[in-house]
């Protein structure tokens, strides 16, 4: 739980966002102790599948899908470049 909150706080800081799009981020398998472990290609696709509506979130409501800014995709793309 620790490592969610202080990705969320790391992703909202990172691309001046909300926290809705840091979950739908978190949602796609980013976490920060992980970001070794994430290729950079990915980011893109992680991104594209947060921005996608479809299936439902966990509380049973129908997934709107985030808009996730271009430059937390690039930023966060940076990251994981940084962190291997």
């Amino acid at each position: 739980m620790a490592d969610i909150v202080q990705t969320r706080a790391w992703l909202i800081a990172l691309g001046n966002t909300t926290a809705a799009v840091a979950t739908g981020i978190i949602d796609q398998g980013v976490l920060l102790s992980d970001i070794a472990d994430i290729e950079p290609e990915d980011v893109q696709t992680m991104c594209y599948v947060a921005r996608k509506p479809g299936g439902t979130l966990p509380n049973g409501n129908p997934n709107p899908g985030v808009n996730v800014p271009g430059l937390l995709q690039i930023r966060l793309a940076v990251a994981v470049r940084a962190g291997q």
